[in-house]
């Protein structure tokens, strides 16, 4: 008898009869397949949720990739090539920074970001962004984090009606965020404003080749042509606190100007942005906000809004303007302000330069100097007087000294000397108006 075969799947034994069978495929196999499969579909789409809220933000009902937030260039960003506040922000807080720029251009109420922040960081990264740009005011509303127990998750719209929702994952923490309706229907009025921007600028004279002479032109501009106006950047109802008040309806509060003048530097090339000093007297947090702009090389404080009302007020001449509040230093930029907000005190530029005096004031008067006052008071008015102008500005640099003068102007004080010394054959009268804040002092001069 031939003996079996080790491979064979079936023999006979002699001590007993068995069978090897082949095995079966199990009628539960396709099943496993099918679940196997769908776990790898949901692994990958788990995957894909993952990755998308790792590198995209959600504007709204859109999904906008890190790479385009990173490049992307709004209206006024031909204007500002490198923003002042935004670099004094670290990654993370630029990330949100960048996040708020493409939402204010875009008109969205709301937005989801990667990473978690405080609602200190929101004000701060907010704050910079109102400061370095000209289309939000620093004073109208603040943006609020969502209140996660009744804020379901923002849903992605695909084709056919599809709705996916942006699902928070633990290991990708994100941050909702609610911008003011206040904010989105100012910054629509945006287009006009710009126009009016464009139009200011072409009308330009050519032969103002320095930036302080294009610097004063807009100022001027702005202080002649602009009414200040007092409101809240919260009120629906009013635009004063935008740059739309300002260039469009010719009328402003602090806010509006300090954006007008942004725009306007920055669309000549001037580096600007705005400070604030916080306060209960304008918008939620900002008590005033103006300027700070480089101007020949040295940073300079610049307040419109102030020199705006006290240059109309004093119904001047069209060819006399009283600067008080021009390129003048932080030292001079907070006597009547007090402070600047922390926010932004310890980031801000040093001005101390007082470079543009002598551009901006007939007759500087130095600490040292101060015996001199009559003589260069009057040899000043002489030399207006023969340019057909018949008034005098005078900057003094002491308090105590401007005060001095001041007080003893009338009868046989300084009036009646510089007039002598002026030697004039025509029977004149010298008057004096004065700012006690910034020590300045207008002579006027009228014959008799």
């Amino acid at each position: 008898m031939n003996e079996p075969s080790p491979f064979d799947t079936t023999f006979d034994s002699p001590e007993s009869d068995y069978l090897v069978k082949e095995r079966r495929p199990s009628r539960f196999r396709p099943f496993l397949y099918v679940l196997l499969s769908l776990l790898v579909v949901l692994g990958c789409a788990y995957g894909v949720l993952c990755y998308v809220s790792s590198n995209a933000m959600a504007v709204e009902n859109r999904i906008i990739w890190d790479g385009e937030i990173d490049s992307y260039r709004g209206v006024f960003d031909a204007y500002i090539t490198e923003p002042y506040y935004r670099s004094k922000l670290s990654g993370q807080e630029r990330a949100l920074y960048d996040a708020y720029h493409y939402a204010y251009e875009n008109g969205a109420d709301q937005f989801e970001i990667r990473g978690r922040y405080s609602q200190e960081q929101i004000d701060k990264v907010l704050y910079y962004y109102k400061c370095d740009y000209p289309n939000v005011s620093v004073s109208t509303g603040e943006t609020q984090l969502s209140d996660e127990s009744d804020a379901g998750p923002l849903m992605l719209k695909l084709p056919m009606g599809i709705e996916l929702p942006i699902v928070k994952f633990p290991m990708v923490p994100r941050t909702r965020i609610y911008i003011s309706a206040v904010e989105l229907d100012d910054t629509r009025r945006n287009a006009d404003a710009l126009q009016k921007a464009h139009k200011i600028i072409e009308d330009m004279p050519d032969d103002l080749t320095s930036e302080f002479e294009r610097a004063k032109y807009i100022y001027d501009y702005l202080i002649r042509h602009v009414a200040y106006r007092e409101g809240d950047g919260l009120d629906t109802d009013s635009t004063v606190a935008t740059m739309y008040g300002a260039l469009v309806e010719n009328e402003a509060n602090c806010d509006g100007f300090a954006s007008a003048i942004t725009l306007l530097y920055q669309m000549e090339g001037i580096e600007c942005f705005k400070v604030f000093y916080t306060g209960a007297d304008l918008g939620q947090q900002v008590g005033h906000a103006w300027n700070i702009a480089k101007i020949d090389g040295n940073y300079y404080h610049l307040d419109a809004s102030y020199d705006a009302p006290l240059n109309q007020d004093l119904s001047l001449d069209a060819d006399i303007t009283l600067y008080n509040k021009f390129c003048i230093t932080e030292e001079e930029a907070v006597r009547n302000e007090g402070t600047i907000s922390p926010i932004i005190a310890d980031i801000i530029p040093d001005c101390t330069s007082k470079a543009l005096r002598e551009k901006l004031y007939d007759v500087v008067i130095e600490e040292g100097n101060f015996d001199e006052v009559s003589a260069l008071a009057a040899d000043g008015m002489v030399e207006k007087l023969s340019d057909g102008e018949g008034y005098l500005t005078i900057k003094f640099d002491d308090s105590a000294q401007f005060k001095a003068f001041n007080d003893n102007f009338a009868g046989d004080g300084y009036g009646s000397q510089i007039l002598e010394l002026m030697d004039q054959d025509a029977v004149a009268t010298l008057t004096n108006t004065y700012q006690d804040v910034f020590d300045t002092i207008l002579l006027r001069y009228q014959e008799d």
